[in-house]
């Protein structure tokens, strides 16, 4: 896909493109390693790595280079990025490895629970996306489903809520919601500070940088207008 989307983009042959990949902050150095790699083989010219915390608030057009804070919460499919950001800074940031994946699990799961009906997660992600919520609705909405009774094995469909869709998303919005609280307080209480990361993340700055070119900008990681370059 990368290859793909390089190919498309290039005007000129000869020219190798310049690419950014927004990636999670709690990922490890090797698999950052492993992106930056990825996109080199695909015919990339220079790679940059962003935070996506950092990437997400630029493209929600929030103030993240004033001095003041900005909160992110970036919900994406296998993982949740939170992040207080300030002049153009990460203060304080958090990834958990909750994301849209687990709610529509949550969702199989409750419907096999409560509608003895057997889903699959593509049917999920379709009832969150239209009778999902993670507050009370002023017009609570519903969706139709159809899969197989979990008795019968017959093939059905059921009317559900989005009142029972948001219990069946109850535990992933808490532990996302958990998350949040926690970053908020570590900022309140004055621990935050400039790319600090959580201990389920690894410290955005990124690689160690090699003992033998201590001075090459390249390898030592260093931040530059917001973005990072990993050799």
């Amino acid at each position: 896909m990368l290859e793909y989307f390089i190919k498309k983009s290039s005007r000129h042959r000869l020219l190798k493109p310049r690419v950014v990949i927004a990636v999670p902050g709690g990922i490890t150095p090797v698999e950052k390693r492993a992106v930056f790699n990825s996109a080199e083989r695909a015919g990339a010219g220079r790679v940059y790595l962003i935070d996506e915390s950092k990437a997400a608030g630029i493209g929600a057009g929030l103030p993240i280079s004033e001095p003041m804070a900005s909160m992110v919460c970036d919900i994406g499919g296998g993982t949740t990025e939170i992040a207080i950001l300030s002049l153009a800074e990460i203060v304080v940031s958090r990834s958990i490895r909750i994301g849209g994946d687990e709610m529509d699990e949550a969702i199989v799961e409750y419907m096999k629970q409560h509608f003895s009906l057997r889903i699959g997660t593509q049917a999920a992600e379709a009832i969150k996306i239209e009778a999902g919520s993670a507050f009370p609705l002023d017009e609570e909405r519903t969706a139709e489903v159809r899969g197989v009774d979990t008795i019968s094995g017959v093939p059905r469909k059921a009317v559900v809520t989005s009142e029972e869709i948001r219990e069946a998303l109850r535990e992933p919005l808490e532990a996302i919601l958990i998350a949040i609280r926690g970053v908020t307080e570590q900022c309140q209480a004055g621990t935050g500070r400039r790319h600090r990361r959580h201990r389920d993340g690894p410290d955005w700055r990124g690689f160690d940088p090699p003992r033998t070119r201590p001075t090459d900008e390249r390898t030592t990681g260093r931040a530059r207008s917001g973005w990072l370059r990993i050799p």
